[in-house]
């Protein structure tokens, strides 16, 4: 991760297992950007994002502001009722929940990749037919 003033960017691409209890590392050099805390939640391609708790909640303040409309009612429920939050644990790992890792179709390899104010967890093979060339 790279420190752009305050704001940490999340860069790089890792490659990671489940463990038995369905709990994911965070790569190392992004830990310190979630010290307080990942908001978890379905992305809008076939894989997770997770977001620093300082900038889900950015997000899902802008959200609430918005006009009440169909688009904006629905983009709401879709961002807020799949999202998990967590601390990593010491080891920084976090737990992905069933309807998680159904959604991203997870099953044991994942990959996760920097994308600049959150990151990006797929499942390997996933990423490997829809991300690389």
């Amino acid at each position: 991760m790279a420190a752009h003033g305050e704001k940490m960017f999340f860069s790089g691409t890792f490659e990671h297992s489940l463990d038995s209890k369905n709990r994911v590392t965070i790569p190392a050099r992004f830990r310190q950007a979630l010290a307080n805390g990942v908001a978890i939640t379905k992305g809008k391609d076939k894989c997770l994002v997770g977001y620093p708790i300082e900038r889900w909640k950015e997000i899902g303040e802008e959200l609430v502001m918005r006009e009440d409309t169909e688009e904006n009612r629905r983009e709401k429920r879709k961002f807020f009722a799949s999202t998990v939050e967590a601390i990593p644990d010491k080891q920084g790992r976090v737990l992905l929940p069933p309807h998680l890792r159904e959604y991203a179709g997870i099953t044991s390899e994942v990959v996760i990749l920097g994308t600049g104010d959150c990151f990006e967890i797929w499942d390997k093979a996933a990423y490997e037919q829809e991300i690389l060339p």
